[in-house]
């Protein structure tokens, strides 16, 4: 008899007040245009060399909020008898002399296995609820690698690098990280590593209001290109398809004689 009261009491409590569970999802969009630089300079970019990029905020009340990134430690000022400290960076939403948010990358690399890892961290203040965190790395000179390491397939010089993953934090809803604006090298095509967008939605009621700042951790890969991201001019993908074509037709003759 006891036995079953125990069962009663337990499948009430799960009926009344049942277990939540977030389920963090990363997608990935290769639609529309491709973007294209002529290679990669650096991996693992630190938080100072993404300076330019451009953060989109989107209150949950549907207030949008735009900041660039920039460059608040140089790395060159910060070296160390252990060799150089990777850079810092952020961009922030000040007003009234309150910082709303901030972005930043302090003091190391993107690269989650590099030597001098640091998250990104995403500062909300109190009584402040996010709905979207929109990231445009081309702005910057910089974009996202999202290929593990020995993972296939990867652009060349792009290496290894991670996807957009809660750092040393439970997801703190329904999250979902979408990567789009794919990227390719000159002459190319894109592989489905490197994107331009980042866009993380905090599920459908934004991130929690507190009576205190909100602060989210997150890793996500950068690297830096050593051209700006364009997409070619229609006449440019007409000439390109055109030398490709011209190609196969070469090595169809070639196969025949």
């Amino acid at each position: 008899m006891q036995y079953r009261q125990l069962f009663f009491y337990l499948f009430t409590a799960l009926v009344l007040f049942p277990v939540t569970s977030f389920a963090l999802s990363v997608d990935y969009n290769d639609s529309g245009a491709v973007w294209y630089t002529d290679g990669i300079s650096n991996v693992g970019t630190d938080g100072a060399g993404m300076a330019g990029m451009t953060v989109k905020v989107t209150l949950s009340d549907g207030t949008v909020q735009t900041e660039t990134w920039k460059k608040t430690v140089d790395p060159v000022d910060v070296a160390t008898a252990g060799g150089d400290t990777p850079g810092s960076g952020e961009a922030a939403r000040t007003e009234d002399g309150e910082t709303l948010w901030s972005l930043a990358v302090n003091l190391g690399s993107t690269y989650l296995n590099a030597d001098k890892f640091k998250p990104w961290v995403f500062t909300i203040d109190a009584g402040v609820s996010v709905s979207q965190l929109f990231i445009d790395a081309g702005t910057g000179n910089t974009l996202f690698d999202t290929v593990l390491p020995n993972t296939e397939p990867s652009t060349d010089g792009s290496e290894s690098g991670n996807p957009f993953a809660y750092y040393g934090m439970a997801d703190p809803g329904d999250t979902t990280a979408i990567y789009s604006g794919p990227v390719a090298l000159t002459g190319q095509t894109a592989v489905g590593d490197l994107y331009r967008y980042l866009t993380i939605n905090f599920g459908d009621t934004g991130t929690a209001v507190s009576d205190v700042e909100t602060v989210i951790t997150f890793t996500a890969d950068t690297d830096t290109v050593k051209s700006a991201l364009v997409v070619p001019e229609p006449t440019t993908l007409v000439l390109f398809g055109i030398g490709l074509a011209g190609l196969a037709g070469v090595a169809s003759r070639k196969r025949q004689t």
